[in-house]
């Protein structure tokens, strides 16, 4: 399912964390598909916790708790190749 995903594309993106039956819906720009993690920036979604400072990071996200992915209508290429280039894992 995040195979297809384009880099510097918005979609809607639902999580579900592990241990909960919640459903969590937020909308963000795709870096990458990595190591079982996607990462994004331009983080939006109705809990305002994370809102506050979504513009401004890079979320990290184990794939495994998307359950579902669409196609933003505000769909939007935005190329911010500067903001990340790699993902760097330290043992």
């Amino acid at each position: 399912m995040l195979t297809n995903l384009k880099k510097n594309h918005r979609y809607v993106f639902y999580k579900k964390l592990p241990n909960s039956k919640e459903i969590k819906e937020f909308r963000a720009i795709v870096i990458s598909v990595s190591n079982n993690t996607l990462l994004v920036h331009s983080y939006e979604s109705e809990d305002q916790l994370y809102h506050c400072h979504s513009k401004h990071c890079v979320w990290s996200i184990p794939s495994k708790w998307i359950i579902k992915v669409e196609i933003a209508d505000e769909d939007e290429i935005i190329n911010h190749d500067d903001i990340f280039t790699e993902l760097i894992v330290v043992d």
